[in-house]
């Protein structure tokens, strides 16, 4: 037993977790710490689940750089690369940029999504009339050249 005087918050805490909290568990969280990619999250989820599990991994984060390198290893790749080069070690900053380069990653894969439908769509009158002519225009001019040419090599 120890003294109340000498009990401080981080001897509470360490006592607390030995009787309530299995290693197991703890173990646990740990490795989900460790392993925590975003997939399908949004970078504020990744954020908030990083921040909720950084506390089972204290000895992993011992500063802020630490915990900007965690975030940015767990992010998705065309995340990383857009902020990667950065090389932001404030984790406020940090992760305020990675939700812009998502909001960036998103616009730039629903332009694509939509040229992509674009290019699928039936061709309308007034486009299909346009590559009639463009394809009539082909025709004849590669007729007059084949034509021209004979008259070259006579």
């Amino acid at each position: 037993m120890v003294p109340k005087e000498d009990v401080t918050w981080e001897l509470f805490q360490i006592e607390f977790r030995k009787k309530y909290i299995s290693q197991r568990f703890l173990d646990h969280k740990r490795k989900e710490f460790l392993e925590l990619k975003q997939e399908n999250m949004t970078c504020l989820s990744t954020k908030k689940e990083l921040v909720r599990l950084s506390k089972y991994a204290r000895e992993w984060v011992l500063t802020e750089a630490d915990m900007c390198k965690r975030f940015e290893e767990g992010l998705n790749e065309d995340i990383k690369l857009l902020i990667g080069i950065l090389e932001i070690r404030e984790f406020v900053a940090l992760a305020d940029q990675a939700y812009k380069a998502e909001e960036l990653s998103k616009e730039k894969k629903q332009v694509e999504r939509e040229a992509r439908n674009f290019s699928k769509r039936p061709m309308r009158r007034s486009q299909s009339s346009v590559l009639k002519k463009s394809k009539k225009y082909y025709y004849h001019s590669t007729s007059a050249m084949r034509y021209s040419r004979k008259g070259q090599g006579s």
